[in-house]
């Protein structure tokens, strides 16, 4: 044990100096991503507390606010962990604060890992996906994305050497390359899915209150909420999370038929018609009202590339509601 916390303060030196190489790094960032001693980190990291204050000009009154309050927004940002104001205090040293900011991107506090993100656009590949469009992408790893409309998709210009982390809002499904030691990660809200070699449907839109995990081959495990919940998923099954309350359920699905858009299909299994008109007014990127007298019906079935007007049809013809378009925009009613 003396001889990692050695080895692992040596390390960390390197860093604040900027005398690392880049396999030294590497074995740094490994040792805080994977390590579940995160009390030696703690202490290796506030061993080095004084020399880190001598190496920082400690800035006026005003700028320690502007500083305090960026470091709030980091830290809020993060999602990770949410500090109290009494935890803040700790940062209102204008040493902490630049420390949180500029020089460490990883702080270890009371036994939990609180990241920092210092990622720049220029960083990132962003791809965003137009309302009644779809994309199918090939990462360097030849993992395939396939990705639905009115999403959006961050992928890194180059993974790093022991993981895969990509993030997403919207609905795509994975097909994963498996990599020995280098996990995929798909990060989405609060909500992250780990995986080796698998193909999954991931769903989750900002303007819905559940997110969906659907497995077709392969295991995953997806991780929930700032009490990192671990819950593993075998082939046929789906996790359906409260993106509000944190809550989720598991249950057994014909995973083939979630991730049938993909090919162009629209598969609808008693679904509310409510979510059946957000799903149309995407898949074909048109406006489409629900009258709040028709809201009450359930929608079965599939259609295969069918035109928005015959989905409307076959909508019509199994409830009885009617449907009549007023300018650029489509009114269903009862």
């Amino acid at each position: 044990m003396k001889e990692k916390s050695e080895e692992i303060k040596e390390l960390l030196n390197k860093y604040l100096n900027n005398t690392h190489t880049p396999e030294e790094l590497s074995a740094l960032v490994n040792f805080i991503e994977t390590s579940d001693d995160l009390v030696l980190f703690d202490e290796i990291a506030f061993d080095q507390w004084e020399e880190i204050k001598r190496k920082i000009t400690v800035p006026d009154k005003e700028r320690k606010k502007v500083l305090k309050k960026e470091a709030r927004r980091i830290v809020n940002k993060s999602g990770e962990v949410l500090l109290s104001g009494e935890r803040l205090q700790i940062l209102t040293k204008a040493a902490a604060v630049l420390l949180i900011i500029i020089v460490i991107p990883v702080l270890i506090y009371n036994g939990q890992k609180i990241f920092f993100s210092n990622k720049t656009k220029e960083d990132y590949i962003t791809t965003i996906i137009k309302p009644g469009e779809k994309k199918n992408l090939i990462l360097s790893d030849e993992t395939q994305v396939i990705l639905n409309s009115e999403s959006k998709f961050e992928i890194p210009k180059k993974f790093q050497a022991n993981v895969r982390k990509v993030s997403l809002q919207g609905e795509a499904f994975f097909k994963v390359t498996h990599i020995n030691d280098r996990p995929f990660i798909v990060s989405s809200d609060k909500v992250s899915v780990k995986v080796m070699g698998t193909s999954f449907n991931m769903k989750n839109y900002n303007d819905e209150k559940f997110m969906y995990v659907t497995l077709t081959t392969g295991k995953v495990a997806v991780t929930i909420g700032q009490n990192k919940k671990v819950v593993l998923l075998m082939p046929n099954e789906q996790l359906i999370i409260d993106k509000y309350s944190g809550s989720y359920r598991k249950i057994y699905v014909d995973a083939n038929k979630y991730s049938l858009w993909t090919k162009g299909t629209l598969y609808f299994n008693s679904t509310p018609i409510s979510k059946v008109v957000k799903i149309i007014s995407r898949w074909y990127g048109k406006t489409i009202i629900l009258n709040d007298t028709a809201d009450h019906y359930l929608i079965s079935g599939e259609h295969d590339n069918k035109s928005l007007n015959a989905v409307l049809q076959a909508i019509s013809f199994s409830t009885g509601l009617k449907y009549k378009q007023i300018d650029d925009h489509i009114i269903v009613y009862k």
